[in-house]
């Protein structure tokens, strides 16, 4: 849970490992409160690093959502809007009651505006409906977007005079 916060941990070859045992430990935890403080701090750390990885984050928490359906319809234990404590070194004290992931996470409102296209789009999709059969961890990463335009054919000559 600690290691979350590290920017280390997002930098280097073993990225998509990490992104494992992530996917991993949340998929088959048990404790609901636990895994939605997961989540939080995931989107919290990867609103400050690539495209890739907030791809990354958003695919892997679309597919925690298809195991735990109880993320969303989690019910709240009073009136009062839950109050995260990102300094908490256990993860099921991190939240003040119980929460329901979809209404906590203002992070997600952030990154529907966010400048990359499939980052707006992957938030919008995030409650489960991501299709997705790549790798959005190397897909999205800045070499392959740079390689779209370095290797595209030129237009012709008769159709660059057709536009004019």
């Amino acid at each position: 849970y600690s290691k979350l916060n590290v920017g280390e941990m997002y930098s280097g070859r073993q990225l998509t490992l990490f992104f494992n045992l992530l996917y991993k430990s949340m998929k088959y935890d048990t404790c609901s409160e636990r895994v939605c403080a997961f989540a939080k701090r995931l989107l919290h750390t990867a609103l400050h690093l690539s495209s890739s990885i907030i791809c990354g984050s958003l695919f892997l928490l679309s597919e925690i959502v298809k195991c735990h359906p109880e993320l969303q319809n989690e019910v709240e234990s009073s009136t009062a809007e839950a109050m995260f404590d990102p300094t908490k070194r256990e993860p099921r004290a991190a939240f003040s009651e119980k929460v329901i992931l979809s209404k906590s996470l203002w992070e997600l409102s952030l990154l529907a505006h966010h400048f990359h296209p499939s980052v707006a789009r992957f938030t919008g999709d995030s409650n489960g409906n991501i299709s997705y059969s790549g790798d959005p961890l190397k897909d999205f990463a800045l070499s392959p977007f740079l390689d779209k335009f370095a290797f595209r054919n030129p237009k012709s000559l008769a159709k660059l005079s057709k536009q004019m």
